[in-house]
């Protein structure tokens, strides 16, 4: 990021989290995901995603220099 940045070095492994797919008109899903990684099913639900749909990144866990813990959300809104 960097000099100076306060989180230089602060590194995060995510073991899990709750992919959920909300869009503009139509029903809510929610994938889990058991690592860092993106199942291809979301990156199926990305692919298919339109202007207005979001995607909620939810109940992310992660292991970092102090044990584990729960990360806050993300919220993106596809433009």
């Amino acid at each position: 990021m960097g000099q100076g940045f306060a989180f230089d070095g602060l590194n995060f492994k995510v073991t899990s989290y709750q992919f959920i797919f909300a869009p503009k008109r139509g029903e809510a899903r929610a994938v889990k995901g058991n690592s860092a990684a993106i199942t291809g099913n979301m990156k199926g639900i990305i692919q298919k995603a339109r202007k207005g749909d979001r995607i909620l990144v939810d109940k992310i866990r992660a292991v970092g220099p102090g044990g584990s813990t729960t990360l806050l959300p993300m919220l993106i809104e596809i433009r």
